[in-house]
């Protein structure tokens, strides 16, 4: 297995990668590291679970050339992403040709974008590396995750202005990944949460051939009383079930056809109510939760049952990716340094794309396919040691 990590990353990540960076400080001869050891060792941090600067700085002296944590935290302040967008992007492509990225239980591919709360810390560090005080900045970023193949992949990110919202800045952020992913059909079916849902970004995604599924909630009045009112009194179509922390849940899908009923959303073809029922195993607590949706899918492009699963898939943006980069690579709590923000997590997206397709695509064994993302980490800090460092007391 420790093999077939290290030719997994050589096959994906050439080592010339960091030349995507651009550095925006003037030539001078006073630079005491490259760039590219920089880039490679945040890379390789991240890889093996690494939650900070201080514990990269260690891990470097492994390697037998330690870089201080204030070096690399002055290399990355003066880089931009440059290429890096593009570098992703090219992975993705590779991936999708490769055929690791099929849709699983759905006829078409499916992109769902999210915003993304990214955090910088900014307070006193003591000797132990620990914040004795500190305050939290957030920065928002839109990202888009291919969710519909069994392998999540972050295909892009933007981060959204201050004083601009995820509403304007959707179509904005479409752009930059059409021009990314255009000739690809990865984008086939994008999904939004209610804060996205809006008539022009309906509009811009009909008018470039995407099919739209868009939450609906009360910051859309009247649209969403038109869907509750629309679906009230259909039985429903499809129905799932499954059990999940001690639950016992239900899913079932109503489907209101709206095709032609509204002037300013022609392109509206079904209203799609969810209703979710947890019923506790031991307690028999209930729960029920209904949720709405609007789409322009035509008729014919899935099942009943399908839509029920596109849902799914959409919440799936939360519990895979989003998940993984919060409580696996602890994201919210490990900027690295606050005024390079984007650049690293951007190198984080990359570094958990490359881990997300070797784990669900490269492992043979059916026990290291279920491995817990904490365990799977042992394995890359063992490959890490294995067949990069240097011996510090060679026999």
């Amino acid at each position: 297995m420790l093999a077939s990590i290290k030719s997994h990353v050589k096959r994906i990540l050439s080592p010339t990668w960091t030349d995507n960076f651009v550095d925006t400080t003037p030539a001078h001869g006073n630079k005491k590291v490259s760039i590219a050891k920089v880039g490679h060792q945040l890379f390789w941090g991240m890889l093996t679970g690494k939650r900070n600067l201080r514990d990269i700085e260690t891990q470097s002296e492994i390697f037998g050339d330690r870089i201080p944590d204030t070096t690399m935290t002055g290399v990355l302040e003066r880089l931009t992403i440059g290429t890096l967008p593009e570098l992703i992007a090219k992975q993705i492509k590779q991936a999708s040709a490769d055929k690791e990225l099929r849709p699983s239980g759905l006829p078409y591919n499916m992109v769902s974008i999210d915003g993304k709360n990214l955090f910088t810390l900014r307070g006193v560090v003591d000797d132990s590396g620990e914040t004795e005080s500190s305050t939290k900045r957030r920065i928002m970023a839109l990202r888009a995750t291919l969710v519909s193949s069994d392998i999540a992949q972050v295909l892009g990110q933007r981060m959204i202005p201050n004083k601009s919202a995820e509403t304007t800045e959707l179509i904005p952020f479409l752009k930059e990944q059409d021009a990314l992913y255009g000739r690809t059909n990865l984008f086939e079916v994008v999904s939004v949460d209610a804060g996205m849902t809006h008539l022009k970004n309906a509009d811009f995604m009909h008018e470039k051939g995407i099919i739209y599924v868009m939450a609906l909630k009360g910051n859309q009045p009247a649209l969403f009383r038109l869907a509750q009112k629309g679906t009230r009194n259909l039985k429903p179509v499809a129905c799932t079930s499954d059990t999940h922390g001690g639950y016992e849940i239900v899913r079932e899908i109503s489907i209101a056809d709206v095709r032609g009923k509204f002037k300013k959303w022609s392109h509206a073809a079904e209203f799609w109510k969810i209703t979710q029922t947890k019923t506790h195993k031991v307690s028999k607590e209930v729960t029920q939760e209904t949720r709405y949706y609007i789409t322009n899918m035509p008729k014919g492009k899935a099942s009943s049952k399908q839509k029920l699963h596109t849902v799914r898939r959409h919440w799936g943006i939360e519990n895979d990716a989003f998940w993984t980069l919060d409580a696996i690579f602890d994201e919210d709590s490990s900027p690295f340094t606050s005024r390079a923000i984007e650049i690293v997590s951007l190198i984080r997206i990359m570094t958990f794309n490359i881990m997300a397709r070797f784990r669900g695509r490269r492992l043979k064994s059916t026990r290291h396919r279920v491995l817990r993302w904490n365990d799977f980490i042992q394995y890359f800090q063992a490959a890490f040691i294995l067949y990069f460092a240097k011996p510090l007391h060679p026999v």
